[in-house]
Order: structure tokens, then C-alpha cells, then sequence
């Protein structure tokens, strides 16, 4: 499972905790509402005192955070809920018209924070969102170890339940858009998420641990409420120079990873038509041959020659012939299968293999691959037209056949069709067929001929049209 995976699988979790949290404020509120202040309620409020409004606030960021994919408007809705309640208490705490219930200054900052990080997020700055949503988690832990070390001034500000529970939406906020921005570098599988996740770890584990060793020593609250902070500005100001280093290293890994892809794309690709080469030919045809092998799934190979194309490149040129070989290539990759595979394999020979093909499907795409090309005409210099046929020999791979063999059968056929008048497809005899009338053939004679495919019969010197369906 990926770093990213297991991110996102505390989401749900932390937002039901955060939920549960403001729940049972609100529980207890209205408990001591009815009853007093019965044992249910002091249970309720001795660590989870938050007022009633504040709970109203984590529970609806909590659903922002969670239907943002499903209800994006209710979502938004509810954060601006959420930041415009922080304001109306931050306002009513500064001309001293607070009530009982009502959010305190730090958890209105905090809670507010929270939601302009969400609508930063959600609007594509991703730096500014992730900054807030650090800052609310750090605001969030510092005001959780107060109340562990019993610094009351700064416990005052914020009450246990709602520092966790501010502390899980922050994390699921800043979790739930980790494909982008800052947090895509920080859970990126590559060596510069990988350094950033342990600078991360270093530069906020330690000076936690070196600051834990004084504030556990008797001293005075005063003093450490003041060491507290301290601790909290260096781990902020460490966790801002990691972050800038891991986003200056993973522009610079993404351009090594990108030139490694451009390279490999080069090593697989013809420079003149973008088709595949011979390399990635043969990667293809392993794929299919170990599919076939596996669950006897056939395919089909096909060979394709341009027909008299040494006669186009003599009558004008080679920039003729170069734009030749381009858009008959774009041609005829545009009638197959994403899945089909088509790599140019000589000057002007290309060869198409045809995944789960029979020989009934391949012949209709020969078919269709020649009548393309017999469509498209090419003007010349001295404005005379051009037409340009191919001749296309297919071939069944059969079961346990090698590269080769199959090369050479269907490359038989091309040359059967080139002898027999260009422009038409031909059918390539089955290996069996190959074995016994090799021992009839006579001596070869120089020049271009099959090299392993016997002459074809006489009824097959015209071209092959697939049956109808």
C-alpha cells in the first residue's frame, strides 16, 4: 500500500472521532442544562468543556471535510458556517458581549483558520491551505500539551476534547487533498518524499523531545508556557525550511524523471512516424505469447509494405518520402485498437499485431488498413498527385510459436502479394503447411524472396476479402 493509501485511511476515522468529540459536548451541555450538575455532565466536562457553539463548529467542519467529493456545495456551505460563526464570536469577545457556550478567542482562530484552509484547498492554492492547516494542527497540539503539563495559561484557551478534536480535522483536511501541492511532495514514493518524510520526522520528533526534558522539570508555569512556545516556533519554522527544500527537490527529481521517460520513450519509438520500434515489437510480443500460453488467447501478426517506394523517394526525394511514411503511419495506426500494437520495423516496413484477433478480425483490418491507404493522395512538387498502395501479409500466431517464426510467415505472405500485383493482402500458410512442402521447393535464387514461407498457391495470388458477417 502506498504512503498516500495509508493516509487516507484515517480520514473517516478522525472525522468520526472529531464528530464524537463535539457530540459529547453537546451531550453534556444539555445534560447539565436539564438535570444540574449531575454526575453525567461533571463526567462530560471535566476534560471535553467545550462550549456548545464551538461543538456546533466541529461538527459542521467535520462534514465539510467529509462530503467535499459528494456534496461539494453543502460542503462549502458548511465551512462558511464555520467561519462565519468563528467571527461573529471573535467580534463578540472583542466588544465583551460573550455568553455562556460561546467560542473562545483561540478556538475561534484556530476553527477559523481551519475553514479558510479548506476554501484554500478547494480553490487551488495549495500552499496557503497546507500552511493553515500545519498551523491549526501545531496550534492545536501546543494548547493539548499544555494541559498535560499543566501550563494554566495557556490551557485556558482551549479545552482538551477541542484541541483533539481540531487537531483530527486538521490532519484529515490537509490528507484529503495529498495529490496535490506541498503534501503530494511531502507522500510522494520518490527519494524526495522519502527525504522530506524523515527531515519531517527529525525536525519535529526532537526539539519536542529536548523541550518535553525541561518542561517535565519543576519549574514555574510561567516558565514553561514560555518554553512551550518556544518549542512550537522552532518545530514551525523547521517544518517551513523542510517544506521549502522538499518542493525545490521534487522539481528537480521531476525533471530527472522526466528526462528518464523522454529517454525511454526514444529508446521505443521510431524518431520519423512516433510508432514503436523493433525493441518494443518484441516486449509486445512476449506480453501476447505468455497470454496465449497462459489462457490461449490468440492474436494475429500482419506485415505491411509500401509498394514501389523506392520509386516515391527517386521521384521527390527524401522530404517526399519522409512525409509519406508519416501520415501513412498516422493512417493507419487511426483504424486500429488501443490495444493493437503497430511499430515500424524497416525503411518501409511496418508490422501490426492484433491482440485476441482470429484470422477472420485480422483480415477485415487488412482490409480496412489498405483500402486507408489506397484513399490518400500526396501532391508533389510540380503539383501531380500521388497514390500510394501497401501490400499486407497475415499471419495466425500459433501455440508455442516463436517471434521469428511468425515474422517470417507473415513477412512470406507480404512478398507473395508484392509478387502477385501489390496492393492486396494474402494469407499466410500454417507452419505444418510450411513443413511439408518445404521438401518439394526448389533452391532459392538471389534476390528479395520468402526466405520461409513456400510459394502460395495459385488462388491465392489475388486478394484475400474477409467474409461477410
Amino acid at each position: 500500500m502506498s504512503v498516500f493509501r495509508r493516509a487516507r485511511v484515517l480520514i473517516r476515522p478522525l472525522l468520526v472521532f472529531a464528530a464524537a468529540l463535539a457530540g459529547l459536548a453537546m451531550l453534556a451541555q444539555v445534560a447539565t442544562a436539564l438535570s444540574g450538575e449531575d454526575m453525567v455532565g461533571r463526567a462530560l466536562t471535566s476534560w471535553n468543556a467545550m462550549g456548545a457553539w464551538t461543538a456546533l463548529a466541529i461538527l459542521a467542519m467535520a462534514g465539510a471535510i467529509a462530503f467535499r467529493r459528494e456534496a461539494p456545495n453543502v460542503a462549502r456551505g458548511l465551512a462558511a458556517g464555520t467561519l462565519l460563526l468563528c467571527l461573529f464570536w471573535s467580534v463578540a469577545e472583542v466588544y465583551d458581549l460573550s455568553s455562556a457556550g460561546a467560542i473562545g478567542g483561540s478556538a475561534a482562530a484556530l476553527l477559523g483558520i481551519t475553514a479558510a484552509g479548506f476554501f484554500a484547498l478547494e480553490a487551488g492554492a495549495y500552499l496557503f491551505g497546507t500552511v493553515a492547516y500545519l498551523t491549526v494542527f501545531g496550534g492545536a497540539l501546543m494548547y493539548l500539551l499544555s494541559h498535560s503539563i499543566a501550563t494554566s495559561r495557556l490551557a485556558e484557551g482551549v479545552s482538551i476534547g477541542a484541541a483533539l478534536a481540531i487537531m483530527c480535522l486538521a490532519y484529515a483536511g490537509l490528507i484529503c487533498r495529498s495529490d496535490r501541492g506541498v503534501m503530494r511532495v511531502l507522500l510522494n514514493e520518490h527519494a524526495s518524499g522519502r527525504q522530506a518524510r524523515a527531515q519531517m520526522l527529525l525536525g519535529v520528533v526532537a526539539p519536542f523531545l529536548l523541550g518535553t526534558f525541561y518542561l517535565l522539570n519543576d519549574q514555574g508555569s510561567q516558565v514553561r508556557a514560555e518554553l512551550l512556545l518556544l518549542v512550537a516556533t522552532i518545530v514551525g519554522v523547521n517544518i517551513g525550511l523542510i517544506i521549502l527544500m522538499a518542493v525545490s527537490l521534487e522539481r528537480v527529481d521531476h525533471a530527472r524523471r522526466k528526462a528518464e521517460r523522454e529517454l525511454v520513450n526514444r529508446a521505443m519509438r521510431d524518431g520519423l512516424t512516433g510508432l514503436f520500434n523493433r525493441e518494443m515489437l518484441g516486449r509486445r510480443f512476449a506480453q501476447y505469447f505468455a497470454q496465449g500460453m497462459r489462457e490461449q488467447v490468440p492474436f494475429t501478426a500482419l506485415m505491411i509494405d509500401l509498394d514501389h517506394f523506392k520509386q516515391i523517394n527517386d521521384l521527390g526525394g527524401h522530404s517526399l518520402g519522409d512525409r509519406v511514411l508519416r501520415r501513412t503511419a498516422r493512417a493507419m495506426r487511426a483504424q486500429l485498437r488501443l490495444e493493437d500494437t503497430m511499430a515500424r520495423v524497416g525503411g518501409e516496413e511496418f508490422a501490426v499485431i492484433l491482440p485476441g484477433a482470429g484470422l477472420v478480425e485480422a483480415l477485415e483490418v487488412a482490409e480496412r488498413l489498405r483500402a486507408c491507404v489506397a484513399g490518400l493522395r500526396f501532391e508533389e512538387q510540380n503539383g501531380a498527385v500521388l497514390q500510394v498502395t501497401v501490400s499486407i501479409g497475415v499471419a495466425e500466431w500459433e501455440r508455442g510459436e516463436e517471434l521469428r517464426s511468425l515474422y517470417a510467415r507473415a513477412d512470406g505472405a507480404l512478398y507473395a502479394a508484392k509478387n502477385g500485383g501489390r496492393d492486396r493482402v494474402l494469407l499466410a500458410p500454417p507452419t505444418t503447411q510450411m513443413r511439408c512442402t518445404a521438401l518439394t521447393l526448389p533452391p532459392l535464387s538471389t534476390g528479395r524472396a520468402p526466405t520461409a514461407v513456400p510459394t502460395l498457391p495459385a488462388r491465392q495470388t489475388e486478394p484475400v476479402r474477409a467474409p461477410q458477417r
